[in-house]
C-alpha cells in the first residue's frame, strides 16, 4: 500500500511543474471570462427546461441545468450540461421526499423551485451563460482553481530546483 502511495506522490512531483501552471493558467482565464461576462454581457432570463443531478466521489453531488432564451434579434439559445454550484442548487432544487426504505432501485425525484433564472451572457459566446445568483460561487471556484494552481506551481518549483542540486552535487562528486 504504502509502495503504490509513494509511486503516486512521485509521479504528482514529477507532473507538478508542467500541471501547476496549467492550472494556474486555466484559472485567470476562467476568472477573466467571468468578470468579462459580467460586466459586459447580455441579461435576460432564461428559462429552466431541465436539469439533473450526478454523483462522483471527488465532487459529490452536482446539477446539471439546460438553459433556454431569446436573445433581443430573436435567435434562440439552448445550453445543456450547465453546471450549477452547490450552494446555488440547495436554492432552487427541492430534495427528494424521504421514503420509509422500501423503494429499492428507485432513483429520487428532484424538482425545481424556480422555472427561470436571470443569466448574463457575451454575445459572442452564447454557449457559456453565467446565471446571476451563481456568479460568485463561480468566482469563488476560480479563486480555488488559482490558488492551486499556484501551490502545485510552487511544489514544482522547489522539485526542478531539488532535482538540480541533487543533479550538480553528483556531477561533482563523480
Amino acid at each position: 500500500m504504502f509502495a503504490s502511495l509513494a509511486a503516486k506522490i512521485r509521479w504528482l512531483l514529477i507532473l507538478a511543474p508542467v500541471l501547476g501552471p496549467v492550472v494556474l493558467v486555466g484559472g485567470l482565464w476562467h476568472t477573466s471570462q467571468t468578470r468579462d461576462v459580467l460586466a459586459n454581457g447580455l441579461e435576460t432570463i432564461a428559462i429552466i427546461e431541465g436539469g439533473s443531478r450526478e454523483w462522483s466521489r471527488r465532487w459529490g453531488e452536482q446539477f446539471i441545468l439546460t438553459l433556454a432564451w431569446t436573445d433581443p434579434k430573436g435567435q434562440k439559445h439552448r445550453v445543456e450540461n450547465h453546471w450549477i454550484s452547490s450552494g446555488f442548487a440547495a436554492k432552487i432544487v427541492t430534495p427528494p421526499p424521504q421514503s420509509g426504505g422500501n423503494d429499492r432501485g428507485s432513483t429520487p425525484v428532484y424538482r425545481f423551485v424556480r422555472s427561470s433564472v436571470l443569466i448574463r451572457y457575451a454575445a459572442d459566446r452564447p454557449h457559456a451563460p453565467i446565471i446571476l445568483e451563481d456568479a460568485g460561487y463561480r468566482e469563488d471556484d476560480n479563486y480555488t482553481e488559482i490558488v492551486a494552481g499556484t501551490i502545485v506551481s510552487l511544489i514544482g518549483v522547489v522539485v526542478v530546483t531539488f532535482y538540480f542540486i541533487r543533479r550538480h552535487r553528483r556531477a561533482e562528486a563523480a
